[in-house]
């Protein structure tokens, strides 16, 4: 199948030693933040994520500590329907039926060749495919009189495929074909072809703790001011490869799932990193008033930056094959995790069990494979007091929100999530045939657009 096996890349990259990773250096909200929205909420300890002075302002006066956990993913793509079914329909047939045949080899080379370049001009610029794993473990503990510290390990993977390929990804060397018209499909391939097209693979791995003070800074009759402060240590493997297509062409001809062929390349493409570890330092402030609350926070003021393998760098066929593709790609690669600001509101009603609740990011940033994101978020929450009587025990959470990036992708997700005494679920989607996509496990129907968290989060 075409399907190559782009959701094991991820699982493969986690398995390959992400460790528990950390979210603040990711795109992906963690826990309730996902249905909530990016603001913080006095509902959830995962506002600590949010903003580093949700901790010093929002005090539980009798429940002094918290803990969370929040296991995500996402899947996202781009243009695969487009590429599996050109693939199987005009080239997969044409790849497993070749033979050596001396008066039809070179019209079936010549048709492969062209059914290829179609299916590659076609997809190359708008086909990727990406999945995202995030595990969030965050601590709190606040005190009326010493403040708010936050603890959080975290970590995660991230796999992105996309392809490269020159304006005439494929052509023929005739001159071969003609003089070896007997020649195997594997003989074609290497020698009758010349293959200006490779699968481009980036994944990243991270691992991250992170300590956040806030502290209640100013009060009057109309509200307090709660300023706070978040350092973080992020350790971050980050790996790219570009693989030439001749080597997946080999595997299809043969009738070997191309995948196998994936997972053998992946293996290798781990093994080639080199741990970059860096600081980040997050920054915040909220005004919390009786019905209503403001906030800005401000992330990776520092910008820490991190290097991928570099490519191109060596003699042999593989070094070249890179070189090829110096005007697609940096082969020289440092990403930035800029300075992003956020600002952020939320309504409450008078018994606090009702909210309404927005943010929006100020700038746009890179995440670490690069990709731009820019996020806005709305949500409406009704949050039962668990701690009244037991009929409010068997009633959950609820909330429901609208996230959308403004900047890269531009995807926009519904994520309705709902908690339910210690746990959470949280959900986010392009469109509802998403959430059967992902369910069904078919390799044909990848989701759009779609994320999941599950977690618990108790308070002593």
């Amino acid at each position: 199948s075409m399907k190559l096996k782009l959701l094991s890349i991820a699982t493969l990259v986690a398995i390959s030693g992400s460790g528990s990773a950390l979210a603040s250096s990711n795109t992906i909200p963690v826990g309730p933040n996902l249905g909530y929205g990016d603001a913080s909420n006095n509902h959830t300890i995962f506002s600590t994520v949010a903003n580093p002075s949700w901790v010093g302002g929002n005090l539980h006066e009798e429940n002094n500590y918290g803990i969370g956990l929040s296991i995500g993913v996402r899947i996202k793509q781009n243009d695969f329907s487009t590429l599996n079914n050109q693939y199987k329909a005009d080239v997969k047939p044409l790849l497993e039926n070749f033979d050596n045949n001396p008066f039809t080899a070179l019209a079936k080379a010549t048709e492969i060749k062209d059914n290829l370049n179609t299916l590659l001009l076609d997809t190359r610029d708008s086909f990727y495919a990406q999945q995202d794993f995030v595990a969030s473990l965050p601590i709190v503990a606040t005190n009326n009189e010493l403040g708010g510290l936050g603890f959080e390990l975290s970590g995660s993977a991230i796999g992105r495929q996309s392809i490269l390929a020159g304006d005439t990804p494929i052509n023929l060397k005739t001159a071969y074909l003609t003089n070896n018209p007997t020649a195997s499909v594997d003989d074609m391939i290497a020698n009758g072809l010349d293959i200006n097209t490779a699968i481009y693979i980036k994944t990243v791995t991270t691992k991250e703790a992170a300590i956040n003070y806030g502290h209640q800074f100013f009060e009057n009759q109309h509200g307090r001011l709660s300023v706070g402060v978040r350092a973080k240590m992020i350790q971050a493997n980050l790996v790219k490869s570009i693989s030439n297509l001749d080597k997946y062409l080999t595997a299809a001809s043969r009738g070997d799932d191309i995948s196998e062929q994936l997972d053998e390349d992946l293996k290798k493409h781990t093994d080639i990193s080199d741990t970059d570890t860096n600081f980040g330092v997050d920054i915040g402030a909220q005004w919390f008033a009786e019905n209503w609350m403001a906030g800005l926070s401000l992330m990776n003021i520092n910008s820490p930056t991190f290097k991928y393998n570099p490519l191109g760098e060596t003699n042999d066929e593989q070094g070249a094959s890179e070189r090829v593709f110096a005007n697609h790609v940096s082969l020289k690669e440092e990403v930035e995790l800029a300075p992003q600001a956020r600002i952020e509101g939320a309504v409450y009603s008078e018994n606090r069990h009702w909210s309404a609740a927005a943010s929006y990011d100020l700038n746009s940033a890179k995440d670490l494979v690069s990709q731009e994101y820019q996020w806005a978020t709305i949500s409406v929450a009704y949050a039962t007091d668990a701690s009244g009587s037991w009929v409010h025990a068997l009633i959950p959470d609820v909330r429901l929100g609208y996230r959308t990036n403004l900047a890269g992708d531009q995807r926009s997700y519904i994520t309705p999530g709902f908690t339910w005494g210690p746990l959470n679920l949280d959900l986010g989607f392009a469109n509802f045939d998403d959430i059967g996509k992902a369910i069904s496990g078919d390799p044909d129907e990848i989701p759009e657009a779609f994320m999941a968290n599950i977690g618990l989060e108790v308070y002593f």
